[in-house]
């Protein structure tokens, strides 16, 4: 009787798991409940905008809905830890920008994650930053003749930022081609944009939104940031191509799921993500906000943030102060 007893018990909680979700956890049966998707940044911003515009052909393809929730704070950091601390079974997800997410995991505060703590899905956007010239900056107006300007007053060129991130650039730039100019801070690009237009500074380190508007204000856009040529100015060579080897600031909105996740739900979500981007509407909605398609796999998208983090790791070990705002 005891053996008898002993295995209703077993198969009770055989059952009880099945109608629980635990069929859910079959290749061929996921999902078969609504997922959540966590935003670390407030809703309308350029991340909220591109996950709500990509949810509803995920939807589509995956036969669930997406229930999205905005986790603003700590420069993205309180969405991902409600990402990595949650059961790895596919229904909760999110999404992170890698520029920001490797400056809060080499900030050397005990953030509650690595990033180990998290698995990639892949990635569908690109964005980058370009450099431009101010209107009456006395050298040659190419990225070469601002290193070698650079060269000849070393110290005296001043350069408009607007993050660490893009801070973190301009020092790679400067290590790289052995040149010295004075990056001064700002709150946001617009206010790069209106020193770089009133003469404050030499030049400025600006979204690429920003500069047709330079441009038909006298300014020259010289060299993009990303290692390949950012499709939405063609004709702007990247600082690769010039010469000098930066750290890659191609920067990209990825979408991850806790490090415990199965793989089969890793490829149902790469494959969906794929597939809901790759639509003339969604690369038409990226242009509007001034982004490229761009999709990465998760190998892919694991490769390039791996390389970037080694990078960024190595920079900020010879310049710590380059993790202040």
């Amino acid at each position: 009787m005891k053996k008898f007893a002993a295995v209703m018990i077993l198969i009770s909680l055989l059952v009880c798991n099945v109608y629980a979700g635990g069929a859910s956890e079959s290749p061929e049966n996921y999902p078969t409940k609504p997922i959540t998707l966590y935003v670390g940044a407030k809703a309308g911003g350029g991340t909220d905008v591109l996950v709500r515009i990509l949810a509803p052909e995920m939807e589509k393809i995956l036969g669930q809905s997406i229930n999205i929730v905005n986790k603003e704070g700590g420069a993205g950091t309180l969405g991902n830890l409600e990402v990595v601390n949650a059961r790895g079974d596919g229904y909760t997800i999110g999404v992170l920008t890698d520029f920001e997410t490797i400056g809060n995991l080499l900030s050397g505060s005990n953030i509650g994650y690595t990033k180990d703590s998290m698995k990639f899905i892949g990635s569908v956007n690109a964005s980058t930053n370009v450099l431009i010239l101010g209107k009456d900056f006395a050298g040659e107006r190419t990225m070469n003749g601002f290193v070698e300007y650079c060269k000849s007053h070393p110290g005296n060129v001043t350069v408009a930022t607007s993050s660490a991130a893009q801070r973190m650039v301009m020092q790679s730039l400067a290590s790289e081609a052995d040149i010295n100019f004075t990056c001064v801070p700002f709150s946001g690009g617009p206010e790069s944009l209106n020193a770089l237009l009133g003469g404050q500074v030499d030049a400025g380190f600006l979204a690429p939104s920003l500069s047709i508007q330079a441009e038909e204000n006298g300014c020259t856009t010289i060299a993009c940031a990303s290692h390949e040529r950012f499709s939405l100015l063609p004709d702007i060579p990247t600082m690769v191509e010039c010469g000098y080897d930066v750290i890659n600031n191609e920067t990209t909105r990825i979408f991850f799921v806790p490090a415990d996740t199965p793989d089969y739900v890793v490829q149902k979500l790469e494959s969906a993500l794929r597939e809901a981007s790759d639509t003339d509407d969604f690369k038409a909605s990226l242009e509007r906000v001034n982004e490229m398609y761009s999709f990465k796999t998760a190998a892919e998208a694991t490769e390039a943030f791996n390389e970037k983090y080694t990078a960024i790791e190595s920079l900020i070990e010879e310049y710590p102060e380059l993790l202040g705002n």
